[in-house]
């Protein structure tokens, strides 16, 4: 008996972060390809093909917004500090337009707003380098 596989079968072979649901998925498909006992209707194709393009086109967009502020100094109010080591913390904070801004710094300014030069982008966040030269404010 053929199964018929729905969109939310190739969403979750695309975009599952679990590795479970991701290993499950993976032996689904290979059985299904070993038998030739999967069906995938044209409108679940067309469905699947457009959920891509449109978080693709999404990812590509916010890079190419996010790469504009490299090289930028942006304020940045720290929500979070992660120690590293005895002397350093990675903060992890947003800009007013609510972009993800990454940094090392000496101090835990958690909920204290900075002066950031944005170095680089990485992923779906920012990185910089907080500005010695000015003074956290609250």
């Amino acid at each position: 008996m053929k199964q018929v596989l729905d969109s939310r079968f190739l969403v979750e072979y695309y975009y599952s972060q679990d590795p479970i649901i991701r290993q499950k998925v993976n032996q689904k498909i290979k059985e299904l390809t070993k038998n030739s006992s999967g069906i995938i209707p044209t409108i679940v194709v067309c469905e699947t093909i457009q959920l891509i393009c449109s978080r693709e086109g999404k990812q590509k967009a916010e890079m190419i917004y996010q790469s504009r502020f490299v090289g930028r100094s942006v304020d940045v109010l720290w929500e979070r500090a992660f120690r590293i080591d005895d002397q350093e913390f990675q903060l992890s904070g947003l800009t007013g337009n609510y972009m993800r801004v990454i940094a090392i710094h000496g101090a835990p300014l958690t909920n204290q707003i900075s002066r950031v030069k944005i170095q680089s982008r990485e992923m779906l966040s920012l990185v910089g380098s907080i500005s010695e030269n000015c003074s956290p404010t609250t």
